[in-house]
């Protein structure tokens, strides 16, 4: 087994000996990065920690206005392809953050996320990316294991 084969599976096992059946706290979830962190998945944590944190808090993206925001509608959609997305809704404007759970390049269909045929519509703007991320009008690529944060303009239904 590859070192990160095991990172992913003490950070998702060894906290509770099993998978949650809930969200977790923000305490469990620290839990979690610190245990992929000590058995051995310190490597690019510092960059994708730091890209993220800022997309979270920071201009012109802030993905916490969204998250955070009790008025924002939030949808989870798993595809089929093994990609987890959240798509948050707020003022006219939706945040999607995905994640490719895949050790191959995965595509996210608008489809798939019940957008029909308006795809992700025009003014899609990549905030994070960690990984290989390719944009288009109906979908996004994600490299392995890469995960992707957009802000887009579209209305969800």
């Amino acid at each position: 087994m590859y070192a990160s084969e095991l990172t992913v599976l003490h950070s998702l096992t060894l906290a509770h000996s099993s998978y949650w059946t809930r969200e977790p706290t923000g305490e469990e979830w620290v839990v979690e990065a610190i245990l992929g962190i000590n058995y051995g998945g310190q490597v690019g944590v510092e960059n994708s920690a730091s890209g993220l944190a800022l997309a979270l808090t920071s201009r012109p993206s802030n993905m916490s206005a969204f998250i955070l925001n009790p008025s924002s509608t939030f949808k989870q959609v798993t595809t089929s392809s093994g990609i987890d997305t959240g798509l948050w809704t707020l003022d006219g404007k939706t945040l999607l953050l995905a994640a490719n759970m895949n050790y191959e390049d995965t595509t996210l269909e608008a489809a798939e996320l019940g957008l029909g045929s308006k795809g992700f519509g025009n003014g899609l703007t990549e905030v994070f990316c960690s990984g290989n991320c390719s944009v288009g009008d109906e979908s996004v690529v994600l490299g392995s294991v890469g995960s992707v944060s957009e802000h887009e303009s579209f209305v969800l239904y």
